[in-house]
């Protein structure tokens, strides 16, 4: 049981990630650690800790409390049976809307001062996820931090 649920919380990390455009060789440099830090903390290499939790997800401009809801959503919010089903449909929503579990290959940083093709501000990423986590909860707004 400890390690599926230490996977189910490496799989939304990895998919924030991804969501926020990151590739883990700029997670490992604006988590100021060396190459392949992330990959060995994502995979399971590295025993995950509550500080990576908390260094991926103020990188990725992640509210812990979200985070934590959605993988362990209050008894008194919709389920489809126990075991985490809430985190499945997230997942699952992630995927539908363009978001996949794997990494994309990295490609070549851009010159200084060039956009990326597809990359969004913060302010459309927060509205992204926001709008995922309404869908599966079916909230009108977010959940409030520390909810």
């Amino acid at each position: 049981m400890i390690e599926d649920e230490i996977r189910r919380a490496t799989k939304l990390l990895a998919t924030l990630v991804q969501i926020a455009g990151l590739n883990r060789q700029d997670l490992d440099r604006l988590l100021g650690q060396g190459r392949g830090y992330s990959s060995q903390v994502l995979t399971g290499r590295v025993e995950l800790k509550y500080r990576h939790v908390l260094a991926i997800l103020e990188v990725v401009d992640v509210e812990p409390g979200i985070f934590f809801r959605v993988l362990y959503p209050e008894p008194d919010e919709p389920r489809q049976g126990a075991g985490g089903r809430v985190m499945e449909r997230l997942l699952e929503r992630l995927h539908q809307a363009g978001y996949h579990d794997r990494p994309s290959p990295a490609s070549p940083a851009p010159p200084v001062g060039t956009e990326l093709p597809g990359a969004i501000d913060t302010a459309e990423l927060e509205r992204r996820i926001k709008a995922v986590i309404r869908e599966v909860f079916g909230e009108s707004e977010p959940p409030a931090p520390g909810r």
